[in-house]
């Protein structure tokens, strides 16, 4: 339990022999920093030094005097400190990389290790997206993303939704696959595949419980994101089709969905103008 506690608390900044005085402190009346070294049996300079870091991280208070007796601060206010100081730090170092103006867009694709920067790549994508969106999500993905596609329909942006749930989103173009629950089934993982404005693509397939990256491929690559959307696209046509009941009117709903199915070069996608125009320049626009 002890190594449990101190790890933690090196988990929040603290190095070794600070994590061991406080723990040590927390469990002992108040002491002088001499006896805390004598009974960690370290060196009393470097106990010194521990204090004085949990002094002026909040861990500590020193009582004023000959003795000096070290007492530690409650936990729950020594991590409440470290959440407010910790959030400042945020703050600031948000503020000062806001004024690094980004450069130049690169047509480059990257590998991801994270559950939780896949995700927040694909929210900032989702933000950022200024004509459409074209996603296909599992269940637990698409909660995690769900708040900002619901702004960005807010925004008047076209979202376009294949999920594998029983949900209502207003506003989007949404389709849910039929026998989701077999599908989900035979994954036995999530997935979160986003299109935005086919201008960047992410691709992750995490484990079912989206704690561990099987693959996540986020790319700015405008051809390889023109294809990923184009795809996404088709795919949830082909769905849509094969949902279609029997009935006297199979005919005409088939024909409405095909209708309503525009192939790119029909349309203004972001990312395919910009593809044109960055490497095809000299010939006709799509």
């Amino acid at each position: 339990m002890e190594n449990e506690i101190i790890q933690k608390l090196r988990d929040i900044g603290l190095n070794q022999l600070e994590a061991e005085v406080y723990y040590l402190l927390l469990s002992e009346q108040p002491m002088t920093a001499y006896k805390v070294g004598k009974l960690l049996k370290k060196p009393t300079a470097n106990i010194y030094k521990a204090v004085e870091v949990l002094f002026n991280k909040g861990a500590v208070i020193i009582e004023e005097g000959k003795n000096k007796l070290c007492k530690a601060i409650d936990p729950q206010e020594f991590i409440a400190t470290q959440q407010h100081e910790f959030a400042s730090k945020i703050k600031q170092a948000a503020n000062a990389l806001n004024n690094i103006k980004p450069q130049a867009a690169e047509e480059k694709t990257y590998s991801l290790d994270s559950v939780n920067l896949a995700v927040e790549k694909a929210k900032r994508m989702i933000k950022e997206a200024k004509e459409i969106i074209v996603i296909d999500a599992f269940p637990l993905a698409l909660d995690a993303v769900l708040p900002e596609l619901k702004s960005a329909i807010k925004r008047g942006i076209k979202v376009m939704i294949q999920c594998y749930s029983e949900i209502t989103i207003k506003g989007a173009d949404l389709f849910i696959t039929q026998d989701y629950d077999d599908v989900i089934s035979y994954w036995q993982s999530q997935q979160l595949n986003v299109v935005a404005d086919s201008r960047e693509s992410l691709i992750a397939l995490f484990d079912k419980t989206m704690t561990m990256v099987y693959h996540a491929t986020w790319s700015t690559n405008l051809y390889l994101s023109c294809i990923t959307h184009a795809g996404r696209v088709y795919e949830q046509t082909i769905h849509r089709l094969m949902a279609v009941p029997d009935s006297p009117n199979k005919l005409q709903e088939i024909e409405k969905i095909l209708k309503a199915q525009k192939f790119m070069r029909h349309t203004n996608v972001p990312g395919l103008q910009a593809l044109f125009e960055r490497h095809m320049s000299n010939t006709a626009t799509p």
